[in-house]
């Protein structure tokens, strides 16, 4: 049976005096260590260390008990982790490591060494006692092992795709790398890793699927037989298109802007478009309705090689784009239409007065409507 606990305070409170801390502080360092100041035995003093000088901040009661000074402390355990300099040679060249650092303090001391592997780096003695070794060679592990997980969840994508695996680029697996591979239809393409992970399938087969889409009434291109062959056709040179504005560094050519570009044809698209029907020798016809798949397919092949035979285009601001339309027509234009468009378009903006230059760097945006209007047309 529990005995009944008494109200009150059965322990009141007693402030242990001076004399015995002192007392207490002997008893368990000696002559070491003595107190400077003091109020009561839970709250915090300064203590003088008598063997190495240190003056620290503790409470009464943990330095009372085992606690003691501190510094004297760190150094008895940096002894005791300290191994004669030989020994620490001996240890490394016994892992086939070359020790090259000539002081030694203790095994938290940072160590260079050349390792097996022939790389030099720092690590400290625990460390290596521990296995540890060069961190190159562990960086690579790590890219090596996380390289094979990717390269093994990726080759299993291809083969969902029914796509047959050939090479990477560099023999490495990442979004930055390459990859070849062939379809079940034979076809033989090299794309970016990140641009596959967007479609995940043969690439060639996605423009034919997509160029079929567009014939015949069942196609979004059709709009019953009345959309202009030319209008569709530009869309099938979007990578034209895109190496353009790479080559311009996404500005226009006149004014430096990169807001509102469009992508202009130095040689005219409708000459490419007239010169490609020639070549292949099949009649103009106005609408994409009229073409069956095998024209289309061999049309589209022919704008991309002339494309590629007249080389890229320019990128010109919308505001630009329009005033050489306006200058020169639609359709037929000439590269020497361009360059004189240019030469003209670059000294009138160098005529501007300093003022107009300045506002139209500060977002005043004084553009080509303050040329005067005799000197364009």
């Amino acid at each position: 049976m529990k005995k009944k606990r008494k109200s009150g305070i059965t322990h009141p409170n007693r402030v242990i005096p001076l004399e015995e801390v002192k007392k207490r502080l002997y008893k368990t360092h000696g002559d070491k260590i003595e107190i400077l100041d003091y109020t009561k035995i839970s709250d915090r003093s300064n203590f003088k260390c008598n063997v190495c000088g240190n003056i620290w901040n503790a409470i009464v009661k943990s330095v009372t008990g085992e606690n003691g000074c501190n510094n004297c402390g760190r150094i008895a355990t940096a002894k005791s982790c300290r191994f004669p300099i030989e020994y620490v040679r001996d240890f490394i060249e016994s892992k086939g490591c070359e020790l090259i650092s000539k002081e030694y303090v203790n095994s938290k001391t940072l160590l260079e060494i050349k390792f097996e592997c022939g790389h030099i780096g720092k690590i400290i003695f625990d460390s290596f006692r521990s296995g540890n070794r060069c961190t190159l060679c562990a960086i690579d592990k790590m890219r090596t092992t996380i390289e094979a997980k990717t390269r093994k969840k990726f080759l299993k994508m291809l083969e969902d795709a029914s796509l047959q695996f050939i090479s990477f680029k560099d023999d490495w697996c990442s979004l930055e790398s390459e990859v070849t591979y062939i379809c079940n239809r034979g076809h033989t393409e090299t794309r970016g890793i990140r641009n596959f992970y967007k479609t995940k399938r043969c690439g060639i087969c996605a423009m034919e699927a997509f160029a079929k889409s567009q014939l015949g009434s069942g196609g979004s291109g059709w709009k019953g037989g009345i959309n202009p062959t030319s209008r569709y056709l530009r869309g099938v040179v979007r990578d034209w298109e895109k190496k353009t504005k790479e080559a311009c560094n996404n500005k226009c050519v006149i004014t430096g802007k990169s807001l509102e570009l469009e992508v202009h044809h130095i040689y005219s698209f409708s000459s490419i478009v007239r010169e490609a029907i020639d070549n292949l020798g099949i009649e103009i016809k106005e609408n994409m309705g009229d073409y069956d798949e095998d024209e289309f397919k061999k049309l589209v092949k022919e704008i991309r090689k002339l494309h590629k035979h007249y080389g890229l285009g320019a990128c010109l601001t919308n505001e630009m784009h329009i005033k050489f339309h306006t200058l020169y027509g639609y359709g037929d234009n000439t590269p020497e239409q361009f360059n004189e468009f240019v030469n003209t378009m670059k000294n009138e903006l160098t005529q501007l007065p300093l003022l107009t230059k300045i506002q139209r760097c500060d977002k005043i945006h004084i553009g080509l409507d303050a040329i005067p209007i005799p000197l364009l047309y």
